[in-house]
């Protein structure tokens, strides 16, 4: 199964042309496909648009929403009789695989941002319970990265960590074969954990390859 993988396009579709992008299966999008969501009408209406050209495309397009996608609803993109389908929380079973996605992020440090922005918290609490009741998956599109992966701010080596404890328990107990992310745009590659590898495509895409179940 190959998997396209994109996150972190804030509003910069040109940059993600469909006829353009690699042959996959499956198309999953990580987030963040706007700046300000509904409080840039035309940033949303092109991501409406953007996401129809692939879902012309591809057989199937999986996404959820991030922290810039402000006031837009879980089934936004979503239309009768096309494959276009927000996972968030819930699990989509496809070739013998299931799919699970997580749209929250945390805020530990700057917990103005829950203020700010949308699916975040700076409640350790809320992260663990939200991570703790993710249907076990062999694939989990995430916006957040899990802790101590990938979620470096700024610069490498710098110690600031923003991903999430709780997703960081979650792949560790389940060990999906795939984790796919954004949010931390320097933290752009991949890694393994355990069994899992571990990618963030922000602002970027990539494709992955699942070998079949």
């Amino acid at each position: 199964m190959k998997l396209l993988t994109i996150s972190d396009i804030h509003g910069h579709f040109n940059n993600f042309p469909p006829q353009s992008l690699p042959e996959a299966d499956v198309v999953l999008i990580c987030g963040d496909f706007t700046n300000e969501g509904v409080y840039l009408p035309p940033e949303v209406n092109k991501a409406q648009q953007w996401i129809q050209h692939m879902a012309a495309r591809y057989p199937q397009v999986l996404y959820i929403l991030g922290n810039h996608d402000l006031a837009m609803q879980n089934d936004c993109f979503e239309q009768e009789g096309q494959a276009i389908q927000n996972i968030a929380h819930k699990v989509t079973m496809l070739e013998g695989r299931r799919f699970v996605g997580a749209d929250l992020s945390p805020c530990f440090d700057l917990p103005n941002l829950a203020e700010e922005w949308e699916r975040m918290t700076a409640d350790a609490t809320v992260d663990a319970a939200y991570f703790d009741t993710l249907p076990p998956a062999d694939i989990v599109v995430s916006h957040c990265p899990p802790f101590g992966l990938l979620d470096e701010f700024r610069h490498p080596g710098s110690g600031w960590h923003l991903g999430s404890p709780g997703l960081r328990r979650y792949i560790e107990k389940v060990q999906p074969l795939l984790v796919v992310f954004g949010h931390i745009h320097e933290g752009s590659g991949e890694t393994r954990i355990g069994n899992t590898q571990v990618v963030n495509v922000a602002q970027r895409y990539q494709l992955v390859e699942i070998n079949d179940p």
